[in-house]
C-alpha cells in the first residue's frame, strides 16, 4: 500500500527539522573554527556554505541502510522501496536525493511542483520517485521469526 501525501509530508517536516537542525549546528561549529570574531555575524556566507552539498546524502544514506527510512518516515511508519517493493540502492537513493536537491536549485518552481506532484499521481509517486523507480509505501510491523531454541515457559 502507498503512503497517503499528509503522512509524506509529516515525515519530510521531521526531517527537515532534524537536518536543520544539525547542519544549523555545524555550520556555527565551523563559523567559530574557521572566522575570526569581527566575522562571524549571523549573515553572510561563512564556510557552512561547503555543507550544502552533503545535506541529500542524510536521505539517501538513510534510505539504503536504515531500511528505507529517514527519522520522519520512521515516525511516520512509510518507508522508500524500489517500485519492484525490494530496498532500493545507493544509487537509487543517492539519485533520488540529488534529483530532489536539483529541483530545489533551480528557481524552487520544479521542487514545488515535485512535492505536489504525488496528489494527482495515482500512486502518490513524486517526480523524483519517477526519475529513481521508487515507491513510499506504509511499512507494515514485521514480526520477526522463531528463534530456533525457543522454550516455551508456559
Amino acid at each position: 500500500m502507498t503512503s497517503s501525501y499528509p503522512r509524506r509530508l509529516g515525515a519530510w517536516l521531521i526531517d527537515v527539522v532534524l537536518i536543520d537542525s544539525i547542519f544549523i549546528g555545524i555550520g556555527v561549529g565551523l563559523r567559530y573554527a574557521f572566522l575570526p570574531p569581527g566575522e562571524r555575524s549571523a549573515s553572510g556566507q561563512g564556510p557552512e556554505i561547503l555543507l550544502i552539498p552533503f545535506i541529500p546524502l542524510y536521505g539517501a544514506v538513510c534510505h539504503r541502510y536504515w531500511s528505507g527510512q529517514t527519522a520522519g518516515k520512521r515516525a511516520f511508519g512509510i518507508a522508500v522501496r524500489d517500485v519492484r517493493g525490494g530496498p532500493i540502492s545507493l544509487g537509487q537513493a543517492l539519485g533520488r536525493a540529488y534529483v530532489r536537491a536539483a529541483f530545489l536549485a533551480f528557481f524552487y518552481v520544479p521542487w514545488i511542483l515535485d512535492s505536489l506532484w504525488p496528489l494527482w499521481q495515482s500512486d502518490n509517486r513524486s517526480l523524483h520517485d519517477l526519475a529513481a523507480s521508487t515507491i513510499v509505501v506504509r511499512r507494515t510491523r514485521e514480526v520477526p521469526p522463531p528463534r530456533l531454541f525457543d522454550v516455551d515457559a508456559g
